[in-house]
């Protein structure tokens, strides 16, 4: 029993690490052991419990008691915001290191931050090394102008990505406090969980993007939703359309959760209404890309 105890609480302490550190790869000679994704260590724990509890359905784990008096802990408002402000700091910090120590964002800051840094130049969003010399030249991001006028004024590689991780933590508040307003005993361990989704912490270590935007229209509009606000829906939906070509492809999709998320009690009339709206307006900025914008931004020819 203690043994399993033991691993179980080795595997759990391993699995609160790599939700905070992310893994790594580790190199012996020419093999390579890579410790970075959860599910290995998420399923070793589902088996031990599996096959323990087959054979002696009696038994209690002690770690069951650990387990309890963690989450007890993390129920705490306290606790949320110690987690919120540790992981916004965290990630902020290691973004700066990934570009000091390792120099990776040479290009990121002179194809998008370059961007953000001179919006009014003598081409729209100037980037030299983009499609004649602006970035609708690569991506029609039209979003940028509502960050760039700040971003244009201090120019700095920090307050890029202080915005690129206060996107995504602002979009996670928000829909917690939609959502779970009334059961903010749930906000601790939630965020925990959230942020245990490796591919997300990785959002906010690398180059930001115009899809970080989009990313906060996006979840605007699900909260309106929510809120049955058809003003904020309308106004998110352009927001996100207006982030990047590709998203004119996207939004259709969200046609299925106006008709059959329970959460958002639409009467059948609004949910009409929102649909056609969805659909109507990606289909026209789908056109408005391939026929006017795109071309217009790339010397006539099609995006």
């Amino acid at each position: 029993m203690r043994i399993i105890d033991s691993v179980l609480k080795f595997v759990f302490f391993l699995s609160l690490f790599l939700i905070v550190a992310g893994g790594g790869v580790l190199h012996i000679g020419k093999a390579k052991i890579e410790v970075g994704s959860l599910d290995l260590f998420v399923l070793a724990s589902m088996l031990i419990f599996g096959i323990y509890h087959f054979f002696n359905r009696n038994v209690r784990f002690q770690v069951w008691d650990w387990l309890k008096f963690v989450v007890e802990k993390l129920s705490s408002k306290k606790a949320f915001w110690g987690i919120f402000c540790f992981f916004f700091v965290y990630l902020v910090v290691v973004h700066i290191f990934k570009n000091i120590t390792l120099n990776t964002h040479g290009a990121d800051q002179s194809f998008v931050h370059q961007a953000l840094f001179y919006p009014f130049e003598s081409t729209a969003l100037k980037c030299d090394l983009c499609t004649f010399q602006s970035f609708f030249g690569e991506h029609l991001a039209f979003t940028f102008y509502l960050v760039a006028p700040l971003l244009s004024l201090f120019k700095s590689d920090i307050l890029v990505y202080v915005l690129e991780v206060g996107l995504i933590f602002s979009s996670i508040l928000l829909m917690f406090r939609a959502v779970l307003n009334d059961k903010k005993h749930l906000w601790g361990y939630t965020l925990l969980l959230i942020l245990a989704h490796r591919s997300l912490r990785v959002s906010m270590v690398w180059d930001f993007r115009e899809d970080h935007i989009a990313f906060f229209f996006m979840s605007l509009a699900l909260v309106s939703l929510y809120k049955r606000s058809i003003l904020g829906y309308i106004i998110s939906i352009a927001a996100v359309l207006l982030s990047k070509e590709n998203f004119p492809y996207l939004v259709p999709f969200l046609v299925f959760p106006i008709w059959f998320e329970k959460d958002f009690s639409l009467s059948r009339n609004k949910k009409i209404l929102l649909s056609i709206y969805t659909i109507g307006v990606s289909v026209f900025w789908m056109v408005m890309i391939a026929k006017v914008i795109g071309p217009y931004f790339n010397d006539g020819k099609p995006p």
